[in-house]
């Protein structure tokens, strides 16, 4: 399992879970694999985190650098949880900047 940024994700790289938008609609399922359409329409919904598979093909493969921990992930997730607790995250940009604060925190917690 490897939770990447939007960033670091590359063309060709497999989804490993379901990707919703922040009303819960169905933006790419499991197993897909990634496109420049798909890097498109995740950064337009503001999906900032993905799911990936591990890869065997070494192009694909991010660096373990890149990679968050899911439990870094699980409690960056917490904390931005509590710090957006007034603010409703079915509203687009909100919900934008909810991801980037989980994808902030992950980032500055696994270095």
């Amino acid at each position: 399992m490897a939770i990447l940024p939007l960033n670091k994700i590359k063309v060709g790289m497999i989804v490993k879970k379901d990707v919703f938008d922040h009303k819960n609609r169905l933006l790419l399922n499991k197993g897909v694999e990634i496109s420049h359409r798909h890097l498109r329409i995740l950064k337009t919904w503001g999906v900032n985190l993905i799911d990936i598979e591990d890869s065997i093909d070494n192009n694909q493969s991010p660096s373990s650098s890149d990679i968050i921990d899911p439990d870094i992930y699980r409690k960056a997730r917490q904390k931005a949880d509590f710090l957006f607790k007034f603010n409703k995250l079915t509203r687009p940009l909100e919900h934008l900047l909810f991801n980037i604060c989980v994808q902030k925190i992950a980032e500055k917690n696994s270095k």
